[in-house]
């Protein structure tokens, strides 16, 4: 089903991207910012979304800044 999604293409590629924002902007940036969103589509309805959220966490435990991410995932799901 991947492979003929082209809005899923769509998905992750912005994860990718994003990704590669929060490598540029830094932690703290992706604190205030980035992962509070990625929390909120934890809530959503559509299980796509919710999909999405798990991709986007796992691009960003493949950042530079994987040990950071870890600490914020580990200290939400507290």
């Amino acid at each position: 089903a991947c492979l003929a999604d082209h809005v899923f293409s769509i998905r992750d590629a912005a994860c990718r991207t994003l990704q590669r924002i929060v490598d540029i902007f830094g932690l703290d940036w992706a604190k205030q910012i980035v992962m509070p969103k990625v929390f909120q589509l934890a809530e959503e309805k559509n299980y796509l979304r919710r999909m999405t959220m798990l991709f986007q966490i796992n691009y960003l435990m493949n950042s530079t800044l994987k040990e950071k991410v870890q600490i914020i995932l580990i200290n939400k799901i507290k």
